[in-house]
C-alpha cells in the first residue's frame, strides 16, 4: 500500500505537496528511490515528535490509531484512514 502513496508526491500536483512519512518496517532507501530523492518530502523512521508535525501539516494519512487520531482533532488536521486492524475501522468511521 505504501508504493502508490509515495508515487502520488512523483507527478501532477504530487510535485507541489510537501510530506513528511513516517515508516515502521519499509526501507528509507526504498522510498527514497521510489520519491526520486525529492525536495519536501521527508523519509523517517525515528520517532518524530507528533504534536509539531502535526501543526505543520495539511493532512495525515495514517492507520487510524488512537494517538495520531486524537492528535490530529486536537490541532484540527485533516484525516486520511487506512485502517490495518478493526479497532482502527471503528476509530475512523466516529
Amino acid at each position: 500500500m505504501l508504493r502508490p502513496i509515495l508515487e502520488a508526491f512523483t507527478y501532477g500536483v504530487g510535485l507541489n505537496w510537501n510530506a513528511v512519512i513516517l515508516l515502521s518496517h519499509y526501507s528509507v532507501d526504498k522510498c527514497l528511490n521510489i520519491l526520486n530523492r525529492r525536495d519536501r518530502v521527508y523519509v523517517i523512521n525515528k520517532f518524530i515528535p507528533a504534536l509539531k508535525v502535526n501543526l505543520m501539516a495539511d493532512v495525515i494519512l495514517c492507520h487510524g490509531g488512537q494517538g495520531t487520531l486524537q492528535t490530529a482533532f486536537y490541532v484540527g488536521t485533516s484525516v486520511v484512514g487506512v485502517a490495518m486492524q478493526q479497532e482502527q475501522f471503528i476509530d475512523l468511521a466516529i
